[in-house]
């Protein structure tokens, strides 16, 4: 690496001696590994005269490689700078003493090992301000009183937190209310991060709306404290120094506990002892919960912290039936309830007529509610019932209601699915959907599979049964078990052509991406009318892969851009694509156009020329004016 740049201080008088101060220095750097390896902090040498203020580094080397050679490289390159060698050469460390000794073998100059290189501390300090970008995270010891002991305690508690995986039992949806006091009204609820298996911790806030804002995508308009792990590339250098120097703890996989407030306004702060000590007890807290205390709604947890015994009152408000900040609106569990209600309502009562029956099946799905179901012994739909609820529900009620559900009945699937949906890694989410495909299969004996195939989704005793076979092969795909994905995915077509689940949205994508177009385009063309953005724009793909740029594959291209514009945006971007929930997607909006994008980009990275003859073929003007178009259109 280059020298940095080298200022004199004073000059050395002739016949004085000089001292250097020289040892081993962590860069303010980061270097990429090789393939497979995480980014590392370099070692180097450093040597500074303490006489002239001049310094000198030598090559860097990662951690595992660097020797106290290195400070020998130092010196020598200090002593071209100088012509000449020091009287005294002071180090802190004595492997780097002796490698010196062994490199002056003729006693000059004198080598000595003090406790403290004040010269080397500032020399380095000013290298790493000249080379570091720093960080929009300040360091934990900004906030005064905060040293190595109360980072200690609260990393110690933190990596509790890691290992317990809390966030299996709860998730972002679940608020926790602190009822005893706090230390900052900022902390008065909090929720558990972790289910989507990318960030781990707590986030903190003041109030129950602030929930709202984080599914929103809208946190920058509250103040919300952050306790979670970061990357070490993330952090300041400074608090990555002290990480490294005093061993504190970190996740098995190196992250490093954080405890920050971000906002509103981008305003960052860390937090004061009093907050440490108080994130210290609320992660112990909540990572020591039994399942039935968290089932119970509200627990009481003491806490020894690094400011002294704490005592946390926690509670859960909506599974104590409090109202949430904002209710779920019912999901389709709640009218497939309502259509099973409505088919025992029919099945008792006698009708002269089809127009009789049908006014009285609207009459009864637009007045029903759940608690106008009367109560039943049958256990098998007690526990159905339980199971629609839980798809309907969010987080750990969601799960309670599941687990209650299997108690009653051991087959039921839906029940399964909701746990299996929730599960804390990829392959207890396939175990757990084996599971929910198996019990469903049990429930509706091979009689069903022979007599209903074709028409499963019509029965709703079977839709149970095809939403576990759905969660199974998508998280089957997920593994990357495509093979098993794909005999799953055929097999819910066969039970159902009508497709109601949206198999062939997940299916035409896997095709593309294998570069089965034969079969790909068998799929696509057994629903010749479909204007889903998946189909159309995959047939394009297809089109293209067959002609090129040729009259049918513009065609195809204009259907696509007709049926969802915002898909051509996603695939031509060089960013990455955003997430988006199926239950917030619109026909034609951008949402719809992400998760299209989101399945096909694969596809058609995969095929050569085609990015490029998209870009070619629609302006980004056309687009968008198209877009506009449908919309005015929709709203007329």
């Amino acid at each position: 690496m280059a020298n940095p740049k080298i200022v004199p201080v004073r000059r050395i008088r002739r016949g004085e001696q000089d001292t250097w101060q020289v040892g081993l220095v962590r860069l303010p750097m980061w270097v990429e590994g090789r393939e497979g390896m995480a980014p590392f902090r370099p070692l180097g040498g450093l040597a500074v005269s303490r006489g002239t203020g001049l310094l000198a580094p030598s090559d860097v080397q990662p951690p595992e490689a660097a020797t106290p050679r290195l400070a020998v490289e130092a010196v020598r390159a200090l002593e071209a700078i100088r012509t000449e060698l020091p009287g005294v050469v002071e180090v802190d460390d004595a492997s780097v003493a002796e490698a010196l000794r062994e490199e002056f073998t003729d006693g000059r100059p004198v080598i000595r090992v003090c406790e403290r290189l004040d010269d080397l501390a500032e020399a380095r300090a000013a290298m790493c301000a000249a080379m570091s970008k720093g960080s929009e995270l300040p360091p934990p010891t900004v906030a005064p009183g905060v040293g190595v002991e109360e980072l200690r305690a609260f990393a110690t508690a933190a990596v509790e937190f890691f290992a317990a995986a809390p966030w299996r039992e709860l998730c972002d949806e679940d608020l926790i209310r602190v009822d005893s006091a706090v230390p900052d009204p900022a902390v008065k609820y909090a929720v558990v991060m972790g289910g989507g298996g990318e960030e781990f911790g707590m986030v903190c806030f003041d109030r129950p709306e602030v929930l709202e804002l984080l599914a929103d995508g809208e946190a920058e308009k509250a103040a919300i404290w952050s306790v979670s792990f970061f990357e070490p590339t993330v952090v300041d250098f400074d608090e990555h120094d002290l990480w490294l120097d005093h061993r504190l703890p970190t996740s098995p996989d190196g992250l490093i506990p954080v405890a920050a407030c971000f906002g509103p306004k981008r305003r960052v702060r860390r937090a004061s002892p009093r907050l440490l000590a108080f994130f210290e007890a609320l992660l112990r807290a909540v990572a020591r919960a039994r399942v039935e205390e968290l089932e119970s709604g509200r627990w009481t947890a003491s806490v020894t912290t690094a400011a002294g015994e704490q005592t946390l009152s926690l509670s859960l408000p909506e599974v104590l039936g409090e109202a949430p900040p904002s209710p779920p609106t019912p999901g389709p569990a709640t009218s497939e309830r309502a259509l099973a209600g409505l088919s025992r309502l029919l099945d008792e009562r006698q009708f002269s007529s089809e127009e009789e029956v049908q006014a009285f099946a609207e009459s009864a799905l637009a007045n029903w509610s759940p608690d106008d179901e009367p109560p039943s012994d049958d256990p098998r739909r007690r526990a159905q019932d339980l199971a629609w609820e839980a798809l309907d529900a969010r987080g750990l009620r969601a799960r309670t209601l599941a687990r209650e559900a299997l108690t009653l009945w051991p087959d039921c699937a839906d029940a399964h699915v909701v746990l299996a949906r929730t599960a804390g890694s990829a392959e207890e989410c396939v175990a757990g959907y084996e599971a929910a495909e198996a019990a469903g299969r049990r429930a509706l004996g091979p009689e069903a599979f022979a007599e209903d195939g074709g028409r499963f989704w019509g029965i709703v005793e079977t839709r149970p049964y095809m939403r576990a076979r759905l969660g199974l092969a998508l998280s089957l795909r997920d593994v990357g078990r495509l093979d098993e994905a794909e005999e799953h995915f055929r097999e819910l077509l066969r039970l159902n052509p009508d497709d109601n689940q949206g198999v062939r949205e997940v299916l035409l994508p896997l095709l593309l991406a294998l570069g089965r177009d034969d079969e790909a385009r068998a799929l696509a063309g057994a629903y010749p009318d479909d204007m889903l953005p998946t189909t159309t724009w995959g047939w394009a793909l297809l089109e293209f892969r067959r002609e090129g740029d040729g009259d049918c594959a513009r065609a195809a291209l204009a259907k696509a851009m007709e049926c969802n514009p915002h898909v051509r945006r996603f695939l031509l971007s060089r960013d990455r694509i955003p997430d988006a929930s199926a239950a917030h997607l619109t026909v034609g909006g951008i949402e719809e156009g992400a998760v299209c994008a989101s399945g096909l980009i694969d596809a058609w990275k995969g095929t050569p020329g085609a990015l490029d003859w998209l870009r070619a073929q629609t302006p980004p003007d056309a687009a968008g004016a198209r877009g506009r178009a449908r919309r005015r259109g929709a709203g007329d």
